[in-house]
């Protein structure tokens, strides 16, 4: 009996305060741990000790910032001198290349050009020996061989202007006048202003007898070379011809004006005076023909026209 008594003890004692927790469950379920004052004081010293911790890092960052400042400036230096330099070498190089191929190019041209002028000047020693040659043939009047001489060096220089001369002397000799007008008609298209074309030309139409195509050709050529005497003399002649005196005359006063000593002007001026009807004209011209050659056959002759007007 005394044995057990212990253990129902125990019993008891475990019973008892399996009741108590029981009854008192609900209030420890709804105990809050924060609240307690040893939890709280902990707490606080966890979080002031995490603010200390975490300032402490800020400043610690901070130093090192400061420290590595000069690093990183030190660096961007470094990256621009670097950037500087790789930029500079890669100029340089693309310089030297653009040089390298100017230079290049410059001798290729210069040794292009230099063949073209050498070309150029191979071709016009040519032209000029060909139309030599067809300037002898013509004077030997070998025609069928200067005119092939020209017509040559036309193909070699389709703008060489003696060339065309040549091969329209050939038609005039040839009395081919109408081959010699096409072609003289196309040097001037070349050059118009070609005075010994133009009265080559006026005297082709002077042999067909289109004496106002004539004059045309002898004014555009006074125009050309205005200080050609005999020219303004034969549009004066021509002028006569086809009755218009005034041009005539006027053209003769030129011719008399560029060589005030030529007695064959002085002479068809006061003719032309006289057929026109200028008796101040004629005694003025007369008068200096007189005064030039007081011995001159012609004086009594030109007196007796003056007198009769």
């Amino acid at each position: 009996m005394y044995s057990i008594l212990p253990f129902i003890l125990i019993l008891f004692s475990l019973a008892v305060m399996i009741f108590v927790i029981v009854r008192k469950f609900p209030q420890l379920t709804l105990l809050d741990v924060e609240t307690i004052p040893e939890v709280k004081v902990e707490k606080k010293k966890d979080e002031f000790l995490k603010k200390k911790a975490e300032k402490r890092a800020d400043s610690v960052a901070e130093k090192q910032k400061e420290m590595l400042k000069p690093l990183f400036k030190k660096l961007k230096e470094f990256q621009a001198w670097f950037r500087k330099m790789v930029l500079d070498v890669y100029k340089k190089t693309v310089i030297k290349a653009e040089a390298s191929k100017r230079k290049k190019r410059t001798i290729s041209s210069g040794a292009s050009n230099l063949k073209k002028e050498e070309s150029e000047a191979e071709k016009k020693v040519d032209i000029k020996k060909i139309i030599s040659e067809g300037g002898v043939a013509l004077q030997n009047d070998d025609l069928d061989s200067a005119e092939a001489k020209f017509i040559n060096a036309i193909r070699i220089d389709s703008k060489n202007e003696e060339a065309y001369f040549g091969l329209a002397s050939v038609y005039i000799k040839k009395e081919e006048l109408s081959d010699a007008g096409d072609t003289l008609e196309f040097l001037l298209k070349i050059n118009p202003q070609n005075a010994k074309a133009l009265l080559t030309l006026a005297e082709v139409y002077e042999k067909k007898e289109d004496l106002q195509k004539a004059v045309e050709c002898y004014e555009k050529a006074a125009i050309a070379d205005d200080g050609r005497a005999e020219t303004f003399a034969k549009i004066g002649d021509l002028l006569l011809d086809i009755n218009q005196c005034e041009g005539a005359l006027e053209a003769a006063v030129q011719a008399g004006e560029l060589e005030p000593e030529n007695k064959v002007y002085l002479d068809k001026i006061v003719d032309i005076s006289v057929k026109c009807g200028n008796k101040d004209s004629a005694e003025e011209y007369y008068q200096k023909l007189r005064m030039l050659d007081p011995e001159n056959s012609r004086l009594d002759v030109l007196r007796g026209k003056i007198d009769s007007l």
